[in-house]
């Protein structure tokens, strides 16, 4: 597994959240200049130019925080393709592993309470 692969499954809740939050803005943006253009005394060129640079400025903001791996992903990315692929943690028996296993699914229940 690849740090790549690491980063992109890791990320997954981001890039769902990034695409609500583009709906939720394009929601926002259609009910806005359906407002605009049934209201005659609103500049709406001013008012479309604004909602129109809003709307770019959250769609990059959504991209680069989507982007940007938090630290538990960074942390990720840079051992567990070195554990995977060290002979020594290859050669582990399957008890020891069984152990680690119940323990860390002990201390993910602890941490999600």
């Amino acid at each position: 597994m690849s740090g790549f692969e690491i980063y992109l499954i890791l990320q997954l809740d981001g890039f769902i959240l990034a695409l609500c939050l583009l709906a939720f803005f394009l929601v926002m943006a259609a009910l806005i200049f359906f407002g605009i253009s049934t209201e005659n005394s609103v500049d709406k060129k001013t008012w479309v130019k604004r909602g129109i640079k809003s709307l770019w400025l959250a769609l990059a903001f959504s991209i680069v925080a989507t982007l940007i791996p938090n630290t538990k992903t960074a942390i990720a990315i840079l051992t567990v393709p070195s554990i995977l692929n060290d002979a020594t943690a290859q050669k582990i028996p399957a008890k020891v592993l069984n152990v680690i296993n119940k323990k860390l699914d002990s201390i993910l229940k602890e941490s999600n309470k």
